[in-house]
């Protein structure tokens, strides 16, 4: 009985038209190549009030965890604390996660980095230049 039943099934599955069982392949968009500018060269060249404007004219980027993270850093370097807090609070609660390349060539996720900014923020440690998110 149960051998029967399959056979029906399998019967029926080829007697369906090809049309009907089509599979359709959806990918994700794949990411861009292009650099996301994050002002690593000023920030890494002490140009921190460069930085700070450079970071806050882009707008298409101003949620990315990486440019949370490193306006910060630049908002933390000329003294303003609360500012820096609330971009590092940002890329932390951010809704995007990524693995960021840091200055030092190791790689944090974007969350962990925004955490230990924030640490080293608020234990009033100098943000070092490790710190910075590096993406290419």
């Amino acid at each position: 009985m149960k051998i029967s039943a399959i056979l029906i099934g399998i019967l029926a599955a080829y007697s369906v038209p090809a049309a009907a069982q089509s599979i359709v392949v959806v990918t994700a968009p794949q990411p861009s190549l292009e650099q996301l500018p994050v002002a690593y060269a000023e920030l890494s060249s002490g140009q921190n009030m460069r930085a700070v404007e450079k970071l806050s004219m882009d707008e298409v980027n101003a949620q990315h965890p990486a440019h949370l993270i490193n306006l910060g850093t630049a908002l933390a370097r000329t003294g303003q604390i609360d500012a820096a807090k609330s971009a590092y609070l940002a890329a932390l609660n951010s809704p995007d996660r990524y693995d960021l390349e840091m200055a030092n060539g190791r790689y944090r996720d974007s969350r962990w980095a925004a955490r230990e900014a924030l640490v080293q923020l608020n234990s009033r440690q100098p943000v070092s230049s490790a710190q910075l998110a590096l993406v290419r």
